[in-house]
């Protein structure tokens, strides 16, 4: 297997778990509807505990292992997407540090939200999270192996007017566009201190909801004029952004939110918005940011 990545790629961490299955399907998947190469990507720490190859095991036996889960994904790959391009790196080392690296020239990371050596079936795993806050591309982290394939022709998004929440409407139009899926917009607004309590009270909230449908509408018509086949609902709701976008994911094929925001989610960075919604949704989640490129 060619170990060099392809420029564009999309960059799967695999690790032989059932979650990480999930996670190659849904990149395959991804691959074909968009017509992107797939880099694999699977690490080990020789110096720790390895839930699948057992601790004490020597480099040359974790090499060889790799190699096989590495063969097994392509193979998982090509019943899905058969004329995708594969690569694939064995990395001695991290996976969190394996995959940002891979992140700098990829389209997307795609990774499940806990791996092998998880020891709470409910946690997001260091490595799902870490990617998540150091990734140079959007990532995508997939969260439940037992979900069905069936499709909700729906893809949510968060957005509060920030600089990546805007990306991430970018990023939500592409993504129900290749699908044929409808987008769900929503905006929330939540009182994070006393003032703000007063700051719309309920006689001035039709008003408020006006202004902030026109803002809407504003961040929306950039990516609406590339993406014009796409069906949009607008949602602008009084409520905790938070749990909104996760009732929301219950009946979403992807839920997309930018890794830092403003507004209504003032204060909030990945950690505490894009953190939770990583934890607690019921569909994959895809974090948008800046790429830069030096970072």
């Amino acid at each position: 297997m060619d170990k060099t990545p392809r420029k564009g790629s999309i960059v799967v961490g695999v690790d032989g778990s059932a979650l990480g299955k999930m996670s190659l399907e849904w990149a395959a998947a991804q691959a074909g509807r968009r017509h992107l190469p797939i880099h694999l990507v699977h690490a080990f720490a020789p110096d720790e505990p390895s839930a699948i190859f057992g601790g004490g095991a020597d480099h040359d036996t974790l090499v060889t292992a790799s190699e096989r889960i590495l063969e097994d994904a392509r193979a998982r790959i090509h019943t899905i997407a058969p004329d995708v391009p594969v690569t694939g790196v064995s990395a001695s080392g991290f996976a969190s540090a394996a995959l940002i690296r891979a992140s700098h020239e990829a389209e997307l990371v795609v990774v499940g939200a806990r791996g092998q050596s998880t020891l709470m079936p409910s946690a997001l795993g260091s490595v799902a999270l870490q990617v998540a806050e150091h990734a140079h591309s959007p990532v995508t982290v997939v969260r439940h192996a037992e979900a069905d394939h069936l499709s909700h022709r729906r893809v949510v998004v968060g957005v509060d007017g920030s600089p990546d929440s805007l990306r991430a409407v970018d990023y939500a139009y592409l993504q129900a566009d290749q699908r044929g899926a409808e987008l769900l917009v929503l905006h929330a607004w939540w009182p994070e201190r006393r003032q703000d309590v007063t700051d719309v009270a309920t006689s001035d909230w039709p008003s408020y909801e006006s202004e902030q449908q026109a803002a809407v509408a504003q961040s929306l018509a950039g990516a609406a004029a590339r993406y014009p086949d796409v069906k949009v609902r607008q949602e602008i709701v009084r409520g905790n952004p938070l749990k909104l976008l996760v009732e929301k994911s219950s009946d979403a094929d992807l839920v997309v939110v930018g890794a830092r925001g403003t507004g209504g989610f003032t204060g909030l960075l990945l950690g505490s918005v894009s953190n939770d919604v990583l934890r607690r949704a019921a569909c994959p989640v895809a974090i948008v940011r800046k790429r830069l490129v030096n970072r």
